[in-house]
């Protein structure tokens, strides 16, 4: 399962958009900048390790939702575009809501398998 996402503001001219997904042992944010918002920039591809992810949470919204990942490390806050104080903070669309939910429930068991093991 894919989640699109966007990410606006990257600094005063740029914006970003990728996709978060599960892979085995990471939790992987694909993000590509575009300057002015068009001109495509760097992709990136983090991978996170389940210990790092504090909490995962969605922020309902009228047109768009807010999907946070909340780190115990502040390398993912400065890896991923953007300006993150507490949280990596993901604009996705509304239309998106349910696999989103699912998704952050499959985040929340993965993470309860990795830390079993």
């Amino acid at each position: 399962m894919r989640i699109p996402f966007e990410i606006k503001n990257v600094n005063d001219f740029n914006e970003a958009e990728g996709f978060l997904y599960l892979e085995e042992s990471f939790l992987v944010i694909k993000v590509k900048e575009k300057i002015l918002g068009v001109i495509p920039g760097d992709e990136k591809v983090i991978k996170v390790e389940p210990g790092v992810i504090q909490e995962i949470k969605l922020s309902q919204g009228t047109f768009s939702d807010k999907l946070t990942i909340y780190s115990k490390k502040v390398e993912l806050l400065d890896a991923v575009p953007g300006k993150h104080s507490t949280g990596v903070q993901l604009k996705v669309k509304r239309k998106y809501r349910r696999e989103v939910e699912t998704f952050i429930e499959a985040v929340k068991a993965w993470k309860r398998r990795q830390s079993a093991e």
